[in-house]
């Protein structure tokens, strides 16, 4: 659809002394009205699930352009409802994960796509965020808001370059998967290759602008301008610490095999860790079609217990990256992991991974003894001393083994009494409770065969 754009400004009016005296000094008439055209016939030609990128330096007229071509876009009642960054009122006790899409799954995406993967915002407030996290949540609730054209003035000007960049290559993406329309300007001229427009709108100062049409790259082959500055190269337990804060379970198991980190430019910027797999597994068993004996599991199969991306760079598909690229490298015939996140990302899938529908009565036993015990982990150092006991007496006679043998490993004997001995440190319950959280929540099972072995 064609739209045609026109913008003048009068000036006339009482002339004090400074205007009079500027008159004077650049040789201005005051004695009649004058007019600037800000924006001459300017033809546009936009569908909707365009992607437009409005250039120019500041004061040239890009924000009178944006909110002109927006009116008629309105007017015009084929594109959709209209949202743009400007409008938006978030109260500023909003808690980020509540209200950023209608379902967790809907918000979760959401978050992620505006560049806030990070778990530990989840849970924050409007209130508690930088000003460029805020303007991301903006992105987050427009998203949310359901509608098919998105306006920015200033398109992520308050995000440094890299992060920028990652944002308008998400973004992109999502609404050209969902057929919905950009519209975006900026001083900035870095995110033409990520953003991907097919609409090109240089304004310049005064009425002139320059209006480029173009054959965007199909989103399926449309990459990540940064990625071939991305490396992926075998590190060890200090490379995986840098990151360790934005994984929801922070430290690494002791039984960790190999760990490669993924860096750019020198700084890591994500990291894999496997380690040794389950002995036993019902969705293995499904797979394999037997359930292996321990000698072949140890040998055989591990599994990949951490993957962490820096939330800068998350949701690039650097994650499925990250796996596809070091499953190889391990050297061994089965790769696995069960991953919570996994039901919501499908990363695993992406690196070419199977996925195998589990149904593990480990869940369920570690839900019942969580029940039985009735204490978050967190609460432990709260409990009085005749409560804690009871709490250790239920978790040396409920507690899964599973569980104890992540935190104290395959190889250890382990007896009543060591446990009873251990538990009497607060840490190490917390430690056991964490473990039971985590073995209760559902997880997806995936697994990889190695085609050289």
């Amino acid at each position: 659809m064609r739209f045609v754009l026109n913008k003048s400004f009068t000036t006339q009016g009482k002339h004090g002394d400074r205007i009079v005296l500027v008159a004077e000094v650049f040789g201005l008439g005051l004695d009649a009205e004058r007019s600037f055209q800000v924006i001459e016939n300017l033809q546009i030609d936009l569908r909707p699930g365009d992607i437009c990128y409005v250039i120019g330096d500041s004061g040239g007229g890009k924000s009178t352009l944006l909110k002109l071509l927006q009116d008629q876009i309105r007017q015009a009642g084929i594109f959709g409802q209209i949202v743009d960054d400007k409008s938006l009122l978030i109260p500023e006790d909003e808690i980020l994960i509540e209200e950023a899409g209608a379902t967790f799954e809907e918000a979760l995406s959401n978050l992620c796509q505006a560049g806030l993967g990070d778990a530990y915002l989840f849970i924050r407030k409007f209130s508690e965020l930088s000003d460029g996290q805020r303007y991301r949540y903006r992105i987050a609730k427009m998203l949310s808001s359901g509608a098919k054209v998105m306006v920015f003035d200033e398109f992520l000007s308050t995000l440094d370059r890299d992060t920028a960049k990652a944002v308008a290559y998400c973004l992109q993406k999502l609404m050209r998967r969902e057929h919905r329309t950009l519209i975006a300007a900026t001083t900035h001229e870095d995110l033409l290759e990520d953003l991907n427009p097919s609409v090109v709108i240089r304004k310049e100062f005064g009425s002139a602008a320059q209006i480029e049409y173009r054959n965007p790259t199909p989103a399926i082959s449309h990459r990540f301008s940064l990625i071939e500055t991305i490396t992926i190269a075998e590190s060890g337990r200090e490379d995986y610490g840098q990151l360790s804060q934005f994984h929801y379970r922070a430290g690494l198991p002791s039984a960790t095999r190999k760990i490669f980190s993924m860096r750019r430019r020198g700084k890591i910027i994500g990291a894999i860790a496997y380690g040794s797999s389950l002995l036993t597994s019902s969705a293995r068993t499904r797979f394999l079609g037997y359930s292996p004996l321990p000698q072949e599991v140890n040998r055989d199969f591990v599994r990949i217990t951490r993957v962490v991306v820096h939330p800068k760079y998350r949701s690039l598909g650097l994650g499925a990256k990250l796996v596809k690229e070091t499953l190889p490298l391990v050297g061994v015939k089965y790769v696995e992991s069960m991953a919570v996140m996994a039901r919501y990302n499908p990363f695993f899938e992406k690196a070419g991974m199977t996925k195998v529908e589990s149904k593990s009565g480990l869940v369920q036993e570690a839900k019942d003894s969580l029940e039985l015990i009735g204490v978050d982990f967190r609460t432990v150092d709260q409990l009085g001393e005749e409560e804690y006991r009871r709490v250790i007496q239920c978790l040396v006679e409920h507690c899964p083994y599973l569980a104890l043998t992540n935190i104290y490993g395959h190889r250890t004997k382990l007896s009543t009494d060591g446990l009873l001995e251990d538990l009497q440190d607060h840490s190490f319950t917390k430690r056991v409770l964490a473990e039971l959280s985590t073995l209760a929540e559902e997880k997806a099972y995936f697994i990889w065969r190695n085609p050289t072995l």
